[in-house]
């Protein structure tokens, strides 16, 4: 208990992911020696259940660090990939096995063929489109991690920072949970 108290103690800035981490592991570490006592020191269910509060607030807070981290370099690919020459359209390959009286020549023009992006009702999107979209799509995503991220900062801070852990921790060095 004294080591969780400790690692609270020295989170000063949340976004710290190895501080908050660190935390994150001794208070799974205090719920696992108090698990198997639960049967048999009273109030110790409630303790197990505020440590497991703990270490899912601390889990979101550290799984938004992990992602916004993934996001950005998402970010940065996509927008280095923005900045490379659209690729040119490639010919189709010919059939391996043309149909009597076709042509296999690659640059021949076959009659009653159709484009494939129109013959399904539309044309196809430009890739300077697509990697619009890929942007727009990661910075939804940034913007929902970074919202879950601050829920679970909150909670934090709510309830165990700031020395609103220190009865708790108190009271699980005594022996008791009231």
């Amino acid at each position: 208990a004294d080591t969780l108290r400790g690692r609270l103690a020295a989170i000063h800035k949340i976004d710290d992911k190895s501080t908050s981490h660190l935390a994150r592991i001794a208070g799974k570490r205090l719920r696992y020696l108090l698990e198997p006592l639960q049967t048999l020191v009273p109030g110790t269910t409630a303790v197990v259940e505020q440590l497991k509060s703990l270490q899912d607030a601390l889990g979101g807070v550290h799984d938004a660090h992990v992602l916004s981290e993934a996001l950005a370099a998402a970010m940065e690919a996509a927008v280095a990939a923005e900045r490379l020459p659209e690729p040119a359209p490639s010919a189709p390959a010919p059939p391996e096995n043309p149909p009597p009286g076709a042509s296999s020549h690659p640059g021949a023009v076959q009659t009653g063929a159709t484009n494939a992006g129109t013959a399904r009702g539309g044309a196809i999107p430009a890739p300077t489109s697509r990697r619009r979209d890929l942007r727009s799509g990661l910075r939804e995503v940034a913007r929902r991690v970074r919202a879950s991220g601050a829920a679970h900062v909150r909670a934090v801070r709510a309830g165990w920072l700031g020395g609103h852990a220190h009865g708790f921790v108190d009271q699980v060095e005594a022996g008791r949970a009231d």
